[in-house]
């Protein structure tokens, strides 16, 4: 089971959620942020004129709902957000019944250990 898990998440490794549009890519460089180069420029000129990109939370949702049963850590990677940020956004998402945490832990690629997974409330 594991390694289907590690197999499967190397495989996704470059698979990414713009943080213009939210929806999912694959990506060239390890920092890649958008899907396309419209998108980010969109993104810095909204942000330059005040308007609120696409919050973390919505990105995080749309990653938990196209990658169930990934730990945060893996979410993060991702996502491009930090661990820390993803961790907090799920549980976030957690207390309003979106999101749930799967009912046993599996060893996560990225952190090294046994973490929660996670999906969408059904």
């Amino acid at each position: 089971m594991e390694s289907t898990a590690i197999a499967a998440i190397e495989l996704l490794s470059d698979q990414r959620i713009c943080k213009q549009c939210g929806g999912s890519f694959i990506a060239n460089r390890k920092h890649q942020r958008f899907c396309t180069p419209a998108h980010k420029e969109q993104y810095h000129l909204d942000k330059r004129h005040g308007l609120k990109p696409k919050s973390h939370t919505s990105i995080i949702l749309v990653a938990v709902q196209c990658y169930p049963n990934h730990t945060a850590p893996e979410l993060a990677t991702i996502v491009g957000l930090t661990n820390v940020q993803v961790s907090r956004r799920v549980c976030e998402l957690e207390k309003k019944d979106i999101v749930q945490r799967s009912d046993e832990k599996r060893w996560c690629v990225v952190s090294k250990q046994r973490c929660v997974t996670w999906r969408e409330v059904e």
